[in-house]
């Protein structure tokens, strides 16, 4: 069960990186494009520069539909400050009944980390 977790996230994690590279790709065709486009403009080739902007239009029609991609994989993927409070209170309730002294030394550190967590889950 452990490893099947495990594996998965490394899948979700390979796959959002898998997309922004993409991601990146398609935008070093877009600055391809755009210095072709500057190009043909100075060399008064107005259907080339028609052509080239269908394509960079094209482009980026493909970026937006892989940038949508990597939000739901990220939004997928993301765990939310509700689900990080639920389970830190669920370790922080069983540590004070297998240690109660050890527990109520924790409380400032609890305070404090539930506040940085807090800052970036938000």
């Amino acid at each position: 069960m452990e490893k099947e977790r495990q594996a998965s996230v490394i899948s979700s994690q390979k796959q959002g990186d898998n997309l922004k590279q993409i991601i990146n790709i398609l935008a070093d065709q877009k600055l391809e494009l755009l210095r072709m486009i500057d190009e043909a403009i100075a060399e008064g080739d107005s259907d080339k520069v028609l052509e080239l902007r269908k394509q960079a239009a094209t482009l980026d029609n493909s970026v937006a539909q892989w940038g949508n991609q990597l939000k739901e994989v990220d939004k997928k993927n993301r765990i939310t400050l509700a689900i990080y409070i639920d389970v830190m209170s669920r370790i922080f309730d069983a540590m004070k009944v297998y240690d109660a002294d050890l527990y109520f030394k924790t409380l400032d550190f609890q305070e404090n980390h539930l506040y940085e967590a807090a800052k970036m889950l938000g």
